[in-house]
């Protein structure tokens, strides 16, 4: 007799046997893997860490540098004169060449001076005639006083001959002014150089009619010195002056000059001017300084760069332009201290010395400071540092 019950059961049965064997033996692959690594991890105690970083580093050097400054300044003329005319009249002549030369005195331009002429010779006739009338009231005047003594006129009548003498000779006075008017009119038709220097464009032509209320002619400069005045800092003033009154030593500096094309002007100039103020919207004060120009290079109205270079030199940390960085806190360098671990330095910096920044404060001769590498380090990071050997920048 069948039994289809126990024969279904038998199948299941053996379906799981069948499913527990083939489990186990894809179960033991990954145990056997697993095995073999921690077996091979077994000989070593940890992971082997990634070498150092390696960076580029320059030895901070002590050496003797001349301190420089640049200032952006702006040329003027020592006397710049706008000519004007002192009458009126028709202009009939220009005497002069537009950009040349000229010297003091010379003729530049004629007004014409008939009319200037024709009063001169009124002024004079009227001062003829006032001299006759005073001769004349100072005889009365003389003869009066000889009559007055006998009785033969009165005391009133000699005071009106007195008083006539006075009167004539208040006349003559006012004549001769108005003559000494009217030559100085006819005088200033002639219009000439009141300085020596480099006469501009005019403004008019021959035969303009011009006046006092005209305007400005012609200009004319004088380029030979040549002044150029540039804003000092006052901290700057202020510290020569402390150093002055705590009776150090002053270093004087060479003024030279650099033009707009970058070249450096030949010439070296000198401070003859210290204003008497400070300007209090920018902190500086005005100081003028001389160049020669005896080849009237510079012209009025020039930006130039003013550079000072001090004679007397002192010893200052340099360190590459390259190794310095900058955050919000300032600017800094990366050094490696003597257990090859980088650390942040902050610093002051003074002026630029060629390819190398000249270092004020925070740095000392002899850190080694990184030059190349800087992104892939950070302050507490162990390096592998490579000497670099600085080279003097001339």
């Amino acid at each position: 007799m069948a039994h289809p019950a126990r024969g279904g059961d038998y199948g299941i049965v053996e379906e799981i046997h069948v499913f527990n064997i083939t489990t186990r033996r894809f179960m033991a692959v990954p145990l056997v893997l697993l095995a073999s690594i921690l077996t091979a991890c077994g000989g070593q105690d940890e992971v082997e860490a990634p070498p150092p970083p390696g960076v580029v580093v320059m030895t901070a050097e002590e050496r003797e540098v001349r301190p420089t400054g640049a200032i952006v300044g702006r040329t003027r003329a020592p006397e710049d004169v706008a000519i004007q005319a002192r009458v009126s009249g028709n202009l009939i002549s220009k005497n002069f060449i537009e950009g040349d030369n000229v010297n003091q005195g010379d003729l530049l331009f004629e007004i014409d001076a008939r009319p200037y002429q024709a009063a001169v010779s009124q002024a004079r006739a009227e001062l003829a005639a006032a001299n006759a009338e005073a001769e004349n009231a100072k005889r009365n005047e003389a003869r009066g006083g000889q009559l007055v003594g006998t009785g033969a006129i009165s005391k009133v009548e000699y005071d009106r001959l007195a008083a006539a003498k006075d009167t004539t000779a208040a006349s003559v006075a006012a004549a001769q002014s108005a003559l000494e008017r009217t030559e100085l009119d006819l005088e200033f038709t002639s219009i000439t150089a009141p300085i020596d220097g480099r006469i501009g464009a005019s403004t008019v032509a021959i035969g303009d009619l011009i006046n006092a209320m005209a305007g400005t002619l012609v200009t004319l400069a004088q380029l030979d010195p040549m002044w150029v005045y540039i804003q000092m800092r006052e901290s700057v003033l202020l510290e020569r002056m402390r150093l002055k009154n705590a009776g150090e030593e002053l270093a004087d500096f060479t003024l030279r000059l650099q033009l707009s094309n970058q070249e450096i002007y030949e010439h070296d100039g000198v401070v003859d001017f210290v204003d008497n103020r400070v300007d209090p919207l920018t902190g500086t004060i005005n100081v003028r300084v001389v160049f020669p120009n005896p080849d009237e290079l510079l012209l009025p109205g020039q930006y130039v760069t003013v550079l000072g270079e001090s004679t007397k030199g002192v010893m200052m940390v340099l360190v590459p332009q390259s190794a310095v960085s900058q955050d919000q806190l300032g600017r800094f360098v990366l050094v490696v201290n003597e257990e090859n671990m980088v650390e942040q330095r902050r610093v002051e910096l003074g002026e630029k010395q060629g390819v190398d920044w000249a270092v004020q404060s925070g740095l000392e001769s002899g850190a080694r400071v990184i030059v190349e590498g800087l992104q892939k380090v950070r302050p507490g990071m162990v390096v592998d540092a490579h000497e670099r050997e600085a080279v003097p920048f001339e």
